[in-house]
């Protein structure tokens, strides 16, 4: 039986792999913004989701 905090996905992760699509769209989802902006957000600040959250405004 799988945890909430595992279900979650990205969004618990403190990094993102932007190779696994279900990561991208998990985190998406939940700053609510595209797929693209979190990989263009990747590109200019790294994968640590602190950082891409804040890169965002979030």
């Amino acid at each position: 039986m799988t945890d909430a905090k595992t279900r979650a996905g990205a969004a618990t992760r403190e990094r993102i792999d932007i190779r696994k699509a279900q990561e991208v769209r998990d985190l998406a989802k939940v700053l609510r913004v595209t797929s693209h902006q979190i990989r263009q957000a990747v590109e200019m600040v790294g994968p640590r989701v602190k950082d891409i959250s804040r890169h965002l405004g979030k």
